[in-house]
């Protein structure tokens, strides 16, 4: 989910039930990863507690993008190429996030109305020209992700404020989707083949995990430990070319756990070996490349957030980018680039991209 729509629904917290073969990994001690750090300020950034840029992720040829807030707390969108080049951008001068981006540096995002209560998405050509969408004239719109032929996902609030998944796809072709019997359906990531996946809640505002193929088989999938209560349940938060998930389970303490989910359905889950067990600590990941990386963040004991990487052989190394005092990581690239945001002292916000 996008920051906003994080913060829209921040009363939720990853949770879950199961079926299917589950496996449990831990690690003795986290590994510390050797890491080269480069620290991402956008121009205009505010340099004040609240203010600063957020990373939220970086694709293949190396463009990373994200939102930064001014000292007005005003939001802009951002790009950033490899050579440290930037590219700044409001959508009709309102605040703005971008949230995908593909390998052919096309982008997508929200820009929201003056009191933040609605929100349309945009697609951004390379050449910077803006395409406004809402799917079924939604009054809020939040796009996740986006493949290498420039479809994007993400969720529509309609005026009850229930929530759907949607594949907006060239040429204005959309799909719309709500998981049967469902109060809410969200769409997390989609892949190049169509797949869309993430969670959907039901009656009880419990989650629950989905896979909706480009043919219309829709698989559902509980991670085992899941509490029963609202807002407990799978989150699905990423989807790779395989077809396999990853994402947390919440238990009935808002303790959360990673796991990651093959394509068969088998469910692996993992936690980072600092994380704390209590309410608001554990371990979540976040975002999942074509081979398996995960990256995420876990909050140890003290309910301090730092990042981790999650190899497919199961090895989980943390970090932390110098001067932070929290980290959220929140992409991985296919180059093994992970990016995200970490605040300083001051409580001023900076993106990072990791380079091992």
């Amino acid at each position: 989910m996008p920051a906003r729509e994080q913060r829209r629904r921040s009363g939720e917290r990853m949770k879950s039930i199961a079926f299917g073969l589950v496996i449990l990994t831990a690690i003795g001690a986290a590994a510390a990863r050797a890491e080269t750090f480069t620290i991402v300020d956008a121009p205009g950034a505010g340099k004040t507690s609240g203010t600063g840029t957020t990373l939220l992720g970086v694709n293949t040829v190396g463009t990373a993008f994200g939102y930064y807030l001014d000292k007005q707390s005003n939001y802009h969108g951002f790009l950033r190429t490899p050579d440290g080049t930037f590219t700044t951008f409001t959508v009709d001068g309102e605040d703005t996030e971008v949230n995908a981006i593909n390998d052919s540096n096309v982008t997508a995002g929200s820009f929201f109305s003056i009191d933040a209560i609605s929100s349309i998405g945009f697609l951004r050509s390379v050449h910077g020209k803006i395409t406004p969408f809402d799917p079924k004239n939604a009054p809020i719109v939040f796009p996740n992700a986006m493949n290498s032929s420039g479809a994007v996902a993400g969720t529509y609030y309609r005026t009850n404020d229930k929530p759907f998944a949607f594949l907006w796809q060239k040429k204005g072709k959309l799909l719309t989707f709500g998981a049967p019997g469902a109060f809410g359906t969200f769409a997390s990531g989609v892949n190049d083949s169509g797949t869309l996946a993430g969670p959907w809640f039901d009656h009880k505002n419990i989650a629950h995990g989905y896979v909706l193929g480009a043919d219309g088989t829709f698989t559902t999938f509980d991670a085992p430990g899941g509490g029963m209560e609202g807002a407990d349940g799978t989150y699905v938060n990423a989807i790779n070319a395989s077809g396999a998930t990853a994402g947390r389970v919440a238990n009935n303490i808002d303790n959360n756990t990673a796991f990651v989910r093959d394509a068969g359905g088998t469910i692996t889950e993992f936690e980072a070996p600092d994380a704390g067990f209590g309410s608001e600590q554990g371990t979540v990941a976040n975002a999942m490349d074509d081979a398996g990386d995960i990256t995420g963040t876990y909050l140890d004991n003290q309910s301090v957030a730092h990042g981790f990487l999650r190899t497919p052989d199961g090895t989980i190394t943390a970090f932390d980018p110098p001067g932070s005092v929290m980290t959220e990581s929140l992409a991985v690239s296919s180059t093994g680039v992970v990016a995200g945001y970490f605040q300083d002292r001051k409580g001023v916000s900076h993106g990072f991209l990791g380079t091992p």
